[in-house]
């Protein structure tokens, strides 16, 4: 029965902590371990955890490497970087319910495939309110044939995988975490752009595996209340693109880690374009930027917004 290294990070997430671990431990497979790293939480997150860990022994490890509190997305990079080797590997958000079969039917997809390439599986879900009732279906991602690693990086619209709803194999595993990489845009993002970039076979379920709760505490913005309205989408969006907002150089930080991390020799002509541009500092290049020829957004209004905040030198 092949190893699922399940990973979690956790901060101040006592309220819904219990639900989401009992869903793990009610999965239908069963050869999984639980690895988990708080990331300073001041609330009652690392009694509770400490529980379960009595509870599961060595289904479940506590990472504990004394570095404090890294942040959402370095968190999650000290947390996988820190586990044993495994077949499969799960990202886990702390305030979020699993179906019970979610591990199951996302290994026996995956072991359709060559174990040598990079394998990615993403999988439907509901999105709820803060009490699990069913609010919208999340949005379906796209596929190899439909995305590059421009539009990866770029957050084109409905190309981003949600890190919950991923699960990769130990090839992958290596390729993305087996670095210096930090301080990039998302680790879910980071992985599926990895995969993009070299190659690897990337595949949708639409059966759902999750809800996916949305309230005022989490973590990121997908599917929540700034969609609402179109005011409010748009608000946020001009706020990211020319006001106070860290979107352009959270992103910039995941091409320049990129840049230095991997040899661009072992990418296709677009993908060593697009990284060795926008890594660049060099300001000459702001119009090559402007005209880079690949799509970054599905809407064409997005999309010209976009391309002025590149022109404004946002990026």
């Amino acid at each position: 029965m092949k190893k699922i290294n399940v990973i979690l990070s956790t901060y101040n997430g006592e309220k819904y902590l219990r639900m989401m671990l009992d869903s793990i431990i009610r999965q239908t497979y069963q050869n999984i371990v639980i690895y988990v790293r708080d990331d300073g939480s001041s609330d009652n997150t690392p009694v509770i955890l400490q529980e379960y860990h009595n509870q599961l022994d060595d289904k479940m490890v506590l990472i504990e490497d004394g570095l404090g509190n890294l942040g959402y997305v370095n968190s999650f990079f000290q947390a996988i970087r820190s586990t044993q080797p495994a077949d499969y590997y799960c990202f886990c958000d702390q305030d979020d319910v699993w179906l019970p079969n979610k591990i199951e039917n996302a290994v026996n997809c995956l072991e359709k495939f060559n174990q040598q390439e990079c394998l990615l599986i993403s999988s439907a879900y509901y999105v709820c309110d803060e009490n699990l009732n069913i609010i919208d279906k999340g949005h379906p991602v796209l596929t190899n044939k439909e995305l590059d690693l421009c539009k990866s990086m770029m957050l084109y619209d409905g190309g981003w995988m949600l890190g919950f709803t991923e699960m990769f194999n130990h090839t992958l595993k290596e390729k993305a975490f087996s670095n210096s990489a930090e301080d990039v845009y998302s680790h879910d993002i980071w992985v599926q752009s990895i995969a993009l970039a070299f190659h690897g076979k990337i595949v949708y379920d639409s059966q759902p595996s999750a809800y996916y709760r949305r309230h005022d505490g989490a973590a990121s913005v997908s599917e929540s209340k700034i969609s609402t309205s179109f005011l409010a989408e748009w608000k946020f969006r001009f706020n990211e693109m020319f006001g106070s907002g860290r979107m352009f150089s959270r992103l910039k930080n995941s091409i320049t880690a990129f840049s230095k991390e991997y040899n661009l020799k072992d990418l296709n002509k677009i993908d060593s374009a697009f990284i060795q541009l926008f890594a660049s500092e060099n300001g000459a290049y702001r119009l090559q930027k402007v005209f880079f020829p690949c799509r970054m957004k599905q809407s064409i209004i997005t999309e010209i917004f976009w391309r002025i905040a590149i022109a404004l030198g946002r990026f």
